[in-house]
């Protein structure tokens, strides 16, 4: 009793303790209902097809059958998996989407701000900095904006892996290799959690390495480098693999019509004002056009608990130690540069269009809040001289007072009819979003300038050219089985599922050719005088199936990474 007392009273699990009471609060609207955020619906509307997909047989569920008038529609060929992953196996327990979604979102703030206190007490040595940048972090605007106004579920996640990639980072360079693994797990949760947060989180990665790179021309430093980049490669390979050949197969909305552009990217810029006094209200981004932008838009500020310490730099630059002073102005720069790529001053009109995947500027604000997190803390822990529990406390205030304009903007719902999503979606015609869909983006191209015809179309097989005679259809999920006879030349059929790859079809057991048709969906070829039964039905590719076993592979190669790296650590203590 007495030893389970002296853990409880532990002063680093106290820390632990204050992180989560801090989550607790940031998260308390979610005891009410679920955020009205811009994209929630669609976050849970995909947990419930993918859960779906799974019971059907989707070993990894790639295609919900039941969206897109029953045609298949698929968010987890394109988007990053995790959160729907980990929202389903919360539902195990919970049996609720909603309830696992908020216990989600209250998990990812808690565990970040935790990761973040590990991480900078690693850096600076001092647990109350690490304290006081993990509340920081936690308490800044932008997440909250992703949380109750977004309903970015994949941002909100990668807010809990960046420190951990830095701290594997700064393990392998600074630390000798110690745990250097938290780097994989960190670049694996980002990468299967959000792609535009992964790549900006590479970027300041190379950043990070360019002002290092005199400690990685070091054997063991570059074998410890390769070891975590194969693990990575083959642990998120069962995602990129399968979106891959999908994106080379045909062309698809997301990367077509409904790709970013230099244009929209700057108009959605945000002006220096909005990120020091922007308005704590619920709302949209609007054009810069709109000469009511500035009052109208939802709120972009990087917080004043962030800004304010951080003009102090100056001030502070000579009392960091000299050995640390490089990387301090380094991050200091790379979190200033971060927030000036969210305004006008950025031409996004006239760069290379390679660039565009950001889609909206106000994205740099993730890592220039995780950046500039840091440097706050730094700098009020210098200022101070000597940073005590009451300084945090009264800075924790300040920060919550700060938000709570914000808090209160928040639209929380109540109730949600998630049965609605296990019936089959019937697109109208001229329909432009779907709470099933979004705005219809991983369809193939074809399909999607047809969303007309699929409004109209059945479920049967069509015979789009040649001449043949089709009988006996049954259909279920995403197979389909009918006859075929008096092929009297050669004929094309289009069938009634979307166009992605992994679908097979026989014939009397033999394969035969799929296609896409001229409306974005699956077609076949049968050669004249061919007669018999066809089966098509999606299985996954061969590539897709093959991924997946060298992620398994790579994920129990992993594990027994870690436990021989923790065996190491632990003999050296």
């Amino acid at each position: 009793m007495k030893k389970i007392k002296n853990i409880l009273v532990n002063k680093e699990l106290k820390n632990y303790y204050i992180i989560i009471v801090i989550a607790f609060f940031i998260c308390s609207l979610l005891l009410i209902g679920y955020p009205q955020g811009q994209d929630t619906v669609y976050h849970i509307s995909r947990t419930v097809g993918t859960e779906t997909a799974l019971k059907q047989g989707q070993i990894l569920p790639l295609i919900s059958s039941n969206f897109v008038n029953g045609f298949g529609y698929s968010w987890n060929i394109f988007y990053p998996p995790l959160p729907n992953y980990l929202m389903m196996i919360i539902k195990l327990i919970t049996h609720s989407y909603v309830k696992s979604l908020n216990i989600l979102i209250f998990l990812t703030v808690a565990i970040s701000g935790m990761l973040m206190y590990n991480f900078m007490k690693k850096v600076t040595k001092f647990e109350n900095i690490g304290l006081l940048g993990a509340i920081l972090y936690m308490l800044a605007p932008y997440r909250l904006v992703d949380i109750y106004i977004r309903g970015a579920l994949g941002e909100v996640m990668a807010f809990m892996f960046l420190p951990l990639v830095f701290h594997g980072l700064y393990n392998i360079l600074e630390c000798g290799g110690k745990r250097n693994y938290l780097l994989t797990i960190g670049a694996v949760g980002l990468l299967l959690s959000h792609n535009i947060s992964t790549l900006l989180a590479v970027i300041v990665c190379i950043i990070y390495l360019i002002f290092n790179i005199k400690k990685i021309f070091n054997i063991k430093v570059v074998k410890i480098l390769a070891i975590n980049s194969i693990f990575i490669i083959g642990i998120v390979l069962f995602f990129y693999a399968p979106m891959l050949q999908n994106k080379n197969a045909t062309n698809y909305a997301v990367f077509n019509e409904l790709k970013n552009s230099g244009e929209l990217l700057h108009d959605h810029s945000v002006y220096t004002y909005q990120l020091l006094f922007g308005k704590m209200q619920y709302e949209w981004s609007y054009s810069l056009d709109n000469p009511n932008s500035q009052n109208l838009d939802m709120c972009f500020a990087i917080g004043l608990t962030l800004m304010i310490p951080v003009i102090f730099t100056p001030f502070v630059y000579r009392k960091i130690d000299s050995g640390k002073r490089r990387m301090y102005l380094i991050t200091v720069i790379m979190g200033i540069f971060f927030l000036i790529l969210t305004t006008p001053i950025i031409p996004w009109n006239k760069l290379p269009s390679v660039i565009y995947f950001i889609q909206y500027p106000y994205r740099f604000l993730l890592i220039a809040t995780f950046l500039l997190s840091i440097i706050a803390a730094i700098n009020i822990s210098k200022l101070t001289e000597k940073i005590e529990i009451k300084t945090i406390m009264l800075y924790t205030m300040i920060a919550l007072i700060y938000i709570t304009p914000l808090l209160q903007e928040a639209q929380i719902l109540k109730g949600f009819n998630w049965k609605e999503f296990y019936e089959i979606e019937y697109l109208q015609e001229n329909q432009r979003f779907s709470k099933f869909c979004a705005t219809y983006e991983y369809l193939p191209s074809k399909a999607y300038n047809n969303k007309n015809y699929i409004a109209k179309r059945g479920n049967e097989p069509i015979l789009e050219d040649g001449d043949a005679e089709v009988s006996n259809v049954s259909r279920e999920n995403l197979s389909i089985k009918f006859n075929i006879d008096n092929v009297t030349e050669n004929s094309k059929i289009e069938l009634p599922f979307i166009y992605y790859q992994g679908y097979t079809a026989t014939i009397n057991g033999k394969k035969i050719n799929i296609t896409e048709s001229d409306n974005g969906f699956i077609q076949i070829e049968i050669e004249s005088g061919q007669r018999g039964v066809v089966n098509v039905k999606y299985e996954g590719t061969t590539l897709y199936k093959i991924s997946m076993i060298i992620s398994f592979i790579s994920i129990i190669g992993l594990i027994i990474y870690i436990v021989i790296c923790e065996k190491k650590y632990r003999s050296n203590i």
